[in-house]
Order: C-alpha cells, then structure tokens, then sequence
C-alpha cells in the first residue's frame, strides 16, 4: 500500500496503461518465474507511474500552490556489496514501467545474442521494474520466496563480466520501494 498521502499526489497514475493478468501472465511466461504477489497487485492497480518532478501537477494548479523539482521525493538508496565493502549509492526514481515497457525492455535485455559475445545484460530471472532518468533499472527478483528489488546500473558488457557485475539492493518490494522514496 502506498501509506503517504503526499505519494499518492505526486504520482502521474497510467491508469490506462494498467496491467491485466493476461499481460503479466505473458511477462511470467517470457520470465519462466511468476511474478511476486506485491508487483501483482500494484501492477494491477496502478499501471505505469511516472513521477511527477518536472511536469504540470494538477492537484497541486487546483490548490493554487507553487512548485518546484525539491518538492517531490525522487531517490532512495541502494547498498552494493563490493567484496568485503558496503557502499550506499543515491538512486533516482523517474517512473516504473508499463506493461508494454516492462514486456520489451525484458526481451530487449536478456533475449541473446544482443550483439557480439553479450547474451544479455541482467540476470534472466530479474524483471525490470521501474528506471532512473538515465539507462539504469530498478529490477524486480522472480523465482524465489523473496521479493527483493535491485538496483542495476546499465552496463554494455555481458552480465557477470566486465563492469556488469553490481546490484545495488534497494528495497524488500514494490510498496517499501515507494513508500521509502526521500526528497532532495
């Protein structure tokens, strides 16, 4: 559940961009896993988000009130294991997928050969969920009793080779993804 009510506000919903079980029984079968209850339900209710940092707000038009990009939660964190170390990195928000986005940019990333000796970019079992405003995902972990949510910073090279060796965690589901989101 998204519990702040300034969440729900700031929240560009694509209600007619909505899941429906047809489409995300197409995305398990792409996957091979099936997709965890929390991504279900949110998928189903909400569709495609896009966060609302540089865009006309209407509920903020219809209350009269000024706004500017700090006044909208945009990051959370990501902690990547890197050997022995912790690192925390800040990450950005920019929306989650739609279905369509989410269907394509799976089979675009994982479907091989993508180019000369890289089969895919991010694990297989790993569905993106949501991207930064840069090349980066935030992927969603299938096929196991956990619902964790990684962040993966996009990377050319085959995935566990070459620089593509990091996820960052982020978040425990979709809701804690949301709800932990912090201002600038």
């Amino acid at each position: 559940m998204i519990q702040s009510e300034d969440l729900r506000n700031y929240f560009l919903f694509q209600k007619e961009r909505r899941f429906t079980e047809e489409r995300l029984q197409q995305i398990e079968k792409h996957v091979g896993n099936p997709l965890p209850q929390s991504y279900r339900d949110f998928a189903l209710k909400y569709g495609g988000v896009s966060i609302n940092d540089r865009t006309k707000n209407k509920w903020y038009e219809s209350r009269n009130l000024e706004y500017s990009q700090f006044d909208f939660p945009d990051h959370c964190w990501a902690q990547f294991r890197i050997g022995n170390q912790t690192e925390n990195r800040r990450v950005f928000v920019r929306d989650f997928l739609t279905w369509v986005q989410v269907e394509e940019t799976y089979l675009d990333f994982t479907v091989g050969p993508i180019f000369d000796g890289v089969d895919f970019f991010f694990p297989k079992f790993m569905v993106p969920i949501a991207r930064d405003s840069g090349d980066s995902y935030f992927l969603l972990e299938t096929g196991s009793d956990k619902e964790r949510i990684f962040f993966w910073e996009r990377s050319d090279d085959q995935w566990g080779t070459g620089s593509n060796t990091l996820l960052g965690f982020v978040a425990n589901d979709v809701y804690e993804l949301i709800n932990n989101l912090e201002y600038p």
